[in-house]
């Protein structure tokens, strides 16, 4: 395999989630899966959670305050929001690899804008946004999702992963904390 990128087979990703659905199951760590094996491109696992999540940065109309003001600074800590995320791990077929996708809900059920994830996971200022989390159709469900792009990923796997032995756990285990998904510490047994 050429270590600085990676086409990864459908065979190979349904052997991969697989792998993490058992330890999953083991680890009472509620990965779902999805799809049958005998219908290509048709499997994926998912994760849902509730997270609480901080204001990433003070509103402006909060630092625009005359000095001489009566008024009390507002409390930050009211300013929390409980969101509902789910995470999607799919095999996308032109890329060749895993592609992590996810949608996020308030707690009244409305689904956030991609503009709000980007304000919550903490990428609203970042220039690089767009290539972070972006809107793509979900390649099984075929309707849109926030997805981290797959343009890097393989190029990522092939170059920091390709000894691993499920470089899906490996690749999650990086790229997945940054969009409020932690995977524990037990799956790094399936890597080596």
């Amino acid at each position: 395999m050429d270590s600085t990128n990676i086409c990864m087979t459908w065979d190979s990703f349904v052997n991969y989630v697989v792998e993490i659905k058992t330890l999953s199951d083991e680890l009472h760590d509620e990965w779902e899966f999805h799809g049958e094996s005998d219908n290509e491109n048709s499997i994926y696992i998912s994760k849902k959670l509730h997270k609480t999540f901080q204001p990433a940065a003070i509103d402006e109309e909060l630092i625009n305050f005359e000095e001489d003001a009566d008024e009390d600074i507002p409390n930050m800590e009211n300013k929390s929001v409980l969101l509902t995320l789910e995470y999607h791990v799919a095999f996308h077929p032109t890329y060749s690899c895993p592609i992590l996708c996810l949608n996020a809900w308030n707690m009244n059920g409305s689904l956030l804008t991609l503009e709000e994830c980007w304000q919550h996971l903490g990428f609203s200022d970042c220039d690089y946004k767009y290539n972070m989390l972006t809107q793509m159709d979900h390649p099984v469900l075929m309707r849109p999702f926030l997805t981290v792009h797959p343009c890097k990923t393989g190029d990522l796997i092939g170059t920091s992963f390709h000894k691993s032995k499920n470089p899906i756990v490996s690749w999650l285990s990086a790229v997945a904390p940054i969009f409020g998904l932690k995977i524990l510490p037990e799956y790094a047994k399936l890597t080596f």
